[in-house]
């Protein structure tokens, strides 16, 4: 099971960061690689066939990672960040926390930002939950046993709190956050 927090505009489905503002986004996360894959088609949780990347490569700098990016245009673009310092620090918060039970001790230390047209399902996989052209997203191996009372306690914990708080302020806009449940 790999479990994500998504985090993206609230109803602008269609909204992406220009150059610059993804840059500050990604360095949001002190990252020290970031591997690139890019798509030629929209990431669609109920596609026939599960897309796969069409390009991949790996960046030691923000600044690199944006525009290798830019140049091989890609549909969509998911930038995986290497992020250890940021990535411990949320895992030590939410491992084991107080009054929530978690199969596989999920933690959702494993930031990614995914750039480009994305559909996540609901936890059931019936129908689609989220659209979105940008999200930040937060995973980990496992899944909470209960959704809702997990969602309530990432969103109270520092961490997650800064970086919802960090994209308001750059952006302009409000965030939501729904679960990608992958089994």
């Amino acid at each position: 099971m790999f479990t994500s927090l998504c985090i993206f505009p609230a109803g602008r489905p269609r909204w992406r960061p220009g150059k610059r503002l993804l840059g500050q986004i990604l360095a949001y996360f002190s990252p020290s690689a970031i591997r690139v894959w890019g798509f030629n088609q929209p990431l669609r949780w109920d596609a026939d066939e599960e897309a796969e990347p069409t390009t991949a490569f790996e960046c030691m700098s923000v600044a690199e990672a944006v525009e290798r990016a830019r140049k091989a245009c890609p549909v969509a673009c998911h930038f995986f960040l290497d992020a250890r310092e940021w990535s411990e620090r949320i895992r030590r918060q939410l491992q084991n926390a107080p009054g929530v039970e978690t199969h596989e001790h999920f933690a959702p230390y494993c930031p990614s930002v995914v750039l480009g047209a994305e559909t996540v399902p609901d936890p059931g996989h019936r129908n689609t939950a989220a659209e979105y052209a940008f999200a930040v997203r937060l995973g980990g191996d496992g899944m909470p046993k209960n959704l809702e009372r997990y969602r309530e306690v990432a969103l109270a914990n520092e961490e997650i709190a800064s970086l919802i708080s960090f994209l308001a302020r750059t952006t302009g806009l409000e965030w939501e956050v729904v679960f990608d449940l992958s089994y």
